[in-house]
């Protein structure tokens, strides 16, 4: 049976994820080998920078991990159309960022 290794929570912006001190914290124990999957809500919460999440992901498959979302089925990372899928799910991510923004500073 897997071990729970807790729930780690940001609750500041996640505009860089690596000023995310929770989820630096999760992805040292799956780099350290104390963990074999990270679980994220959505991708939203994942990160809204396409840059930050091909860092996150190629962090979580160079350890071995898997990377799950509670809202979706991402699929085998390593297969052309789960790729694909991440990757159209993180465009959209984030363009809701960068309208947010732009509805914000008008």
């Amino acid at each position: 049976m897997p071990k729970w290794l807790g729930t780690y929570e940001d609750v500041q912006s996640g505009a860089d994820y690596r000023d995310q001190q929770a989820l630096q914290n999760a992805l040292a124990l799956i780099e350290r080998g104390e963990a074999n999957t990270l679980i994220i809500y959505d991708m939203t919460r994942y990160s809204r920078d396409l840059e930050h999440q091909q860092l996150i992901k190629k962090r979580v498959l160079a350890a071995g991990a898997r990377l799950e979302f509670a809202t979706f089925d991402v699929g085998d990372l390593n297969s052309a159309e789960a790729h694909l899928s991440f990757g159209v799910r993180g465009v959209f991510a984030e363009y809701e960022r960068l309208n947010t923004r732009d509805r914000t500073m008008r």
